[in-house]
């Protein structure tokens, strides 16, 4: 995910010209890639490429089990761990 186009992503709190707070997101490289009138909207747009790799992770795991090419998934397992933080990103923890 370190693509400079939709990789990492970060939020900050700005203040416009015109006095308005608004929160920035910036991907790896700096670049603005949008503002955002609420906290809740900024950190979900930051979390969207890792909730998506996390998604695809996690149906990866669920078809594996479905199959039985996996008999289980254990509470550490990587898939369950990048679940986990994609979540806590997009509620700005």
């Amino acid at each position: 995910m370190t693509n400079p186009t939709d990789g990492a992503r970060s939020v900050t709190a700005v203040t416009k010209e015109d006095g308005v707070k608004m929160y920035r997101v910036t991907n790896t490289c700096g670049l603005g890639i949008a503002d955002f009138a609420t906290w809740a909207d900024a950190t979900l747009d930051a979390a969207a490429p890792c909730l998506l790799e996390a998604a695809q992770n996690a149906r990866n795991v669920l078809a594996a089990l479905v199959l039985g090419d996996l008999k289980e998934v254990k509470a550490d397992s990587p898939a369950l761990l990048m679940l986990r933080a994609a979540i806590a990103k997009a509620e700005g923890r």
